[in-house]
């Protein structure tokens, strides 16, 4: 009796631990068994640094968590996003989803925008039993996917502001080199002042007349 009254007690206290080890990772992983969740599709064309299990926040605040990424069956080339929010998160028909960055980490989470407080509550439809939230691009995201066409204008932007100066400065040299200067024509007036300028020669009609007539006797 005794023997068996022992293996009583440790199966008890075996049970108790594993109920307070899973109490313990419960509490952990604040698991709350009576939360209601909403769920929410968001299509993007970029997911860079996202994943399942990311965070979702709304206004800042977490509110839940992606629980799948995967391409769109519309084979367009957009990701779709499904998202795990508290059921008591006011997502409205004009709220915006972007991909924010944390920190310089690289870890990204989904931010949704409040909207309008005159905005109605998105809600599932039979259309749409999860309903979409309409996706924009966040600040470093709009960075990231216009970086390579704002590389190439400021590239060309350079290029065209080198071959401006370039012939800003052939020009230049050319204007001032001696060779290029056109002959000047020949002018009357410098003509005229040259003749001017030249000195009368010594065999002059008139002192040879006056030299002759004292030359004789």
């Amino acid at each position: 009796m005794e023997t068996k009254a022992n293996f009583v007690l440790i199966g008890a206290f075996t049970l108790a631990g594993l109920l307070g080890i899973l109490g313990f990772f419960l509490w952990f992983a604040q698991v709350e068994l009576d939360r209601q969740f909403d769920y929410y599709d968001i299509r993007f064309s970029s997911v860079s640094g996202l994943s399942n299990a990311s965070d979702v926040r709304f206004s800042g605040l977490p509110v839940g968590q992606v629980v799948d990424v995967r391409l769109s069956p519309n084979r367009d080339g957009t990701i779709l996003v499904r998202v795990e929010v508290d059921a008591a998160t006011p997502v409205r028909t004009d709220s915006i989803a972007t991909i924010e960055a944390q920190g310089v980490t690289g870890v990204s989470f989904v931010g949704i925008g409040p909207g309008s407080p005159d905005a109605a509550l998105l809600e599932p439809t039979d259309d749409k039993p999860v309903p979409e939230i309409t996706a924009g691009r966040s600040t470093l995201q709009s960075l990231s996917e216009d970086a390579p066409r704002l590389l190439e204008e400021t590239l060309q932007l350079v290029t065209d502001v080198g071959d401006l100066w370039a012939q800003r400065t052939a020009t230049g040299s050319i204007r001032s080199s001696p060779m290029s200067k056109p002959p000047l024509p020949n002018s009357p007036k410098r003509w005229t002042a040259s003749r001017r300028s030249r000195p009368r020669s010594a065999t002059s009609p008139n002192r040879s007349t006056a030299s002759t007539r004292r030359s004789t006797p």
